[in-house]
């Protein structure tokens, strides 16, 4: 009969030890590739021109950020047929 042995095999330990570095690896690699990001995030490289938007919430004066994405391919026919002047009626312009 064999003594008990409390603490794991070789290869057990091993086995661990080489997941743990398949996990680590990548991010040893990504590290090289990051740099430090503002609040506003605007030293990322966006697809598109970002625009903003100057609002005021609860007294701030805040500015939101938006990219205008022009439509790619035909539509479906699910999206609603907006005219362009439905936002100045609405807004009583």
């Amino acid at each position: 009969m064999k003594p008990f042995n409390s603490f794991p095999s070789r290869t057990v330990k091993a086995s661990v030890c080489f997941v743990v570095l398949l996990f680590l690896l990548p991010l040893r690699v990504g590290a090289d590739e990051l740099r430090p990001l503002s609040i506003n995030l605007e030293e990322y490289d966006y697809p598109y021109p970002v625009h903003f938007l100057p609002v005021v919430i609860e007294g701030q004066d805040l500015r939101m950020a938006y990219m205008d994405v022009p439509p790619v391919g035909v539509g479906n026919g699910r999206a609603p047929n907006i005219p362009d002047t439905a936002g100045s009626i609405a807004l009583g312009d």
